[in-house]
């Protein structure tokens, strides 16, 4: 949803936005000095992507020595993130979610995977923050594999700033049921944010573009091993031709 507000009259004034959502979860997501602009119209734009449906409480407050008019609109825009990924890319999600963090939560998914397969991830907030506040979010992500093996892709990262989203590929080494865990770290109450996995395109059929021959000399075979690493091992891989 995107919430827009303009003085219309020729005063200024100390506007704060407040949201309750239907669990009574308090939002404060605008405060800001508001300037009339006779010229070209001065609005601000208030992004807020939901996470529960129901209904929402939306307090305006307003600090002025004068009486003003101001100009308030509300209007349902895309669904989150489908704004972000590309449209070829929603048929083949395999998990899509807004949840509601607050400070220090973590949330686990299980997915299953298909080896061989590159997966896309996306993560990104969707609710807006007062200027007020530190809107700084950090982030940790893992994904635990089917033998319960760790891969770390986030550790403590700053999350990228409203309307904006962070984004990576992951590969697979065996099929089976996935574990994603996240962790939100942040100074204020509750913040949506919003995650996504496409399924990609499976890895053995990339070409080489610098290959010039896809078949293997003398008609031979050729055999394709993938294997899972450990983070503890060191791997060495020898070629005997």
């Amino acid at each position: 949803y995107y919430i827009w507000v303009e003085i219309v009259t020729p005063h200024n004034c100390s506007l704060t936005i407040t949201l309750w959502d239907p669990d009574s979860m308090q939002f404060d997501i605008f405060e800001n000095d508001l300037f009339y602009d006779p010229d070209f119209g001065r609005y601000y734009e208030i992004p807020f992507s939901t996470a529960l449906g129901g209904n929402y409480t939306i307090e305006f407050s307003v600090v002025t020595f004068e009486n003003l008019n101001i100009y308030i609109r509300i209007e349902q825009g895309p669904k989150c993130l489908f704004d972000i990924i590309p449209w070829e890319e929603i048929g083949d999600m395999v998990l899509y979610k807004v949840t509601r963090f607050s400070n220090g939560m973590s949330i686990s998914h299980n997915v299953t995977f298909k080896t061989d397969y590159m997966y896309k991830f996306y993560i990104g907030r969707l609710s807006a923050i007062s200027f007020k506040e530190n809107n700084e979010h950090r982030l940790d992500y893992t994904i635990y594999d089917p033998d319960d093996l760790e891969y770390e892709i986030y550790y403590n990262e700053s999350l990228s700033p409203i309307n904006e989203v962070d984004k990576f590929m992951f590969g697979t080494a065996i099929d089976g049921l996935y574990t994603i865990t996240i962790s939100i770290y942040s100074e204020v109450e509750y913040s949506n944010i919003g995650y996504a996995i496409i399924e990609h395109h499976k890895i053995s059929h990339v070409v080489d573009p610098n290959q010039t021959d896809q078949e293997p000399p003398n008609n031979t075979t050729l055999q394709t091993n993938r294997f899972s690493i450990p983070k503890e091992w060191t791997a060495g891989i020898l070629i005997v031709g």
